[in-house]
C-alpha cells in the first residue's frame, strides 16, 4: 500500500511541474505598446488617408455612386474612428484591419459592375493600417 502512494505521490508531483512549466511558456511578458511621437502620427494619418483614397475610396466615400455595404465614410476622420468598424481598444480586431489583412478588401469590379474580385493589400499596407488604429487613428489633415 506505502508503494502504490509514493507511486502515485510521485506521480501527481511530476503532473504538478509539469503543469507549471507549460503554464510559463505560454505566458511570456509582453512587450509594451509602441509609443508614437507626433511627428510619427501625423505621417501615419496622412499615409493612411492615401491609401483610403487610392484604395477604398471608389466605393466607400460619401457620393459614390459604387457604395458597397453602406460604409460610405472612410474619407470622414470622425465618422470612421466612432464607426463599428474601428476599434481602437484592440486594434488587430478592427473590422477594419481584418478584411484588409484577410484579403477580403478592398475588391474591384467585375465586367457587371460587381465589386467581387478580390484585390490583397500588400502587407506594408496593411501593416499601415494597424499601425494608424494602433497609434489612436489620429486624423490628417484634409
Amino acid at each position: 500500500m506505502r508503494t502504490k502512494l509514493s507511486i502515485a505521490f510521485v506521480c501527481l508531483l511530476a503532473c504538478l511541474v509539469f503543469a507549471c512549466q507549460s503554464q510559463q511558456t505560454t505566458e511570456g511578458p509582453k512587450d509594451p505598446p509602441k509609443t508614437y511621437t507626433e511627428a510619427e502620427k501625423a505621417q501615419l494619418a496622412a499615409d493612411f488617408n492615401k491609401l483610403m483614397k487610392e484604395q477604398c475610396a471608389e466605393c466607400h466615400d460619401y457620393g459614390s455612386k459604387k457604395i458597397y455595404d453602406k460604409i460610405d465614410y472612410l474619407l470622414d476622420h470622425d465618422k470612421l474612428v466612432k464607426s463599428k468598424i474601428v476599434n481602437l481598444e484592440q486594434p488587430e480586431a478592427s473590422e477594419l484591419y481584418t478584411e484588409i489583412e484577410e484579403g477580403e478588401m478592398p475588391r474591384k469590379f467585375d465586367a457587371d459592375g460587381k465589386p467581387k474580385i478580390k484585390v490583397k493589400l500588400s502587407k506594408e499596407q496593411a501593416d499601415l493600417v494597424l499601425n494608424w488604429l494602433k497609434a489612436g487613428a489620429p486624423a490628417w489633415i484634409k
